[in-house]
């Protein structure tokens, strides 16, 4: 390449010509005017919502880690105190027994055939 001292270069100036440098500053600001890129307060309102998504599912998994311990825990020590710590009894709705379906007053648990 000749040097700029070289009878062989002429150098033109041009005031209308805008430097690289100034147009590649100028490039994400457009982009994100013209909305092909997002805003340094959007980008950074979207890596904050994933952040809190990412966090919500990890306290998620910690909290099913130690409801798994204590479960296991519970059955390392006695099978029956694990069970019953994961049953609980529901009290049924009181109900009148009706003799419809089989059986008498005096012997409530007989329960007819009408297949016949």
């Amino acid at each position: 390449m000749p040097s700029p001292d070289s009878p062989f270069v002429q150098c033109t100036y041009d005031a209308n010509f805008l430097m690289i440098f100034k147009i590649s500053c100028f490039t994400r600001f457009v982009l994100q005017q013209l909305g092909l890129i997002p805003s340094d307060h959007e980008y950074k309102r979207r890596r904050e919502e994933i952040m809190e998504a990412v966090e919500k599912r990890l306290q998620n998994e910690i909290n099913e880690l130690r409801r798994w311990r204590r479960l296991y825990s519970g059955s390392e020590h006695s099978g029956t105190q694990a069970s019953e710590a994961s049953t609980s009894s529901v009290k049924t709705e009181p109900a009148e027994f009706g003799f419809s379906s089989g059986g008498t007053a005096d012997n409530p648990l007989i329960i007819d055939d009408m297949s016949d």
